[in-house]
C-alpha cells in the first residue's frame, strides 16, 4: 500500500509537462520520516524551513504517548544543501513560524516559546514570553500568507475558490480550487490584483508556502527538496 501511495504522490509530482516548479533535492536534511512546513527566505539563497519529527514519548518524564521534537534547518545556497541547528534537547512541540535576516534567526514553537540566534543557531537563547510572542508575531511573521475575505474569483471566464493568498508589495499570488478535485490553480498579478496570469496547476496540498519578491513562490516537500515556483 505504501509502495502504491509513493507511485501516486510521484506520479502527481511529474505529471505536469508545463511545470514551472523547480524541484531542488539538496543534502543535509536526512530521509528520517519527518514533517516540514514553516519557511522562508531572504532572499533566492538564504532561507530557513521548520518542522518536527514524532518519537515514542519517555514515560519517565510523563510521555505515554508521542512526542513532536522540532527541527530546524538553514541554507546559504538555495536549498543545495541545508544545515541542522541545534535545539535544547528538551525542546518539545512543533515550529509555527521561522524568520531569517543574514545570520539572525528566529523561530516560534506551538506553545510560543522563541528561539533567537544570532549566529544561524549555532547558539540560541530561549524565551516563554506571551508579550514576547505577540511582540515577535507582529514584527516578524504577519507576512505573505492572507486570511480570504471573498473566496470566489473569477478568472478566464472560470470560477474558482480561492484557498490561499500570498501577498508582498511587488505581487500577489493566489492558490485556488477549480474544476479539478485534488488539484490547486495558480495565478500572479503584478499590479495590485488589476490583472492576473495564469501559472500552472498542481497537486493540491496544505504545505505552507513563501513568496519571495515578484520572483518566487517557496515551498519544501519533503522528502523531495526545496521547490520555487517561477513566477515571470
Amino acid at each position: 500500500m505504501r509502495v502504491l501511495l509513493y507511485v501516486f504522490c510521484i506520479a502527481f509530482l511529474t505529471g505536469c509537462d508545463t511545470s514551472k516548479w523547480e524541484r531542488i533535492k539538496g543534502v543535509g536534511i536526512d530521509d528520517e520520516p519527518k514533517s516540514i512546513d514553516p519557511i522562508y527566505f531572504q532572499n533566492p539563497d538564504n532561507g530557513v524551513v521548520g518542522g518536527y519529527i514524532l518519537v515514542k514519548g519517555n514515560a519517565h518524564r510523563g510521555y505515554d504517548g508521542m512526542e513532536s521534537i522540532p527541527l530546524l534547518y538553514v541554507t546559504k545556497n538555495g536549498g543545495h544543501n541545508w544545515e541542522k541547528v541545534s535545539l535544547q534537547s528538551n525542546l518539545r512541540g512543533r515550529i509555527t513560524y521561522v524568520y531569517l535576516n543574514s545570520d539572525t534567526l528566529i523561530c516560534v514553537m506551538e506553545d510560543s516559546t522563541i528561539v533567537l540566534s544570532v549566529d544561524r543557531g549555532k547558539t540560541n537563547d530561549y524565551i516563554k514570553s506571551d508579550h514576547e510572542y505577540q511582540f515577535f508575531k507582529q514584527r516578524y511573521f504577519a507576512f505573505n500568507r492572507y486570511q480570504i475575505s471573498n473566496p470566489i474569483i473569477e478568472l478566464y471566464n472560470v470560477q474558482y475558490s480561492i484557498k490561499e493568498i500570498y501577498e508582498n508589495e511587488f505581487s500577489t499570488v493566489v492558490v485556488c480550487r477549480g474544476p479539478e478535485t485534488l488539484v490547486d490553480y495558480y495565478f500572479v498579478s503584478f499590479d495590485n490584483r488589476k490583472s492576473w496570469k495564469y501559472l500552472q496547476k498542481d497537486y493540491g496540498n496544505v504545505r505552507k508556502k513563501f513568496l519571495y519578491k515578484d520572483m518566487y513562490l517557496f515551498s519544501y516537500d519533503y522528502p523531495f527538496g526545496l521547490s520555487r515556483l517561477k513566477l515571470k
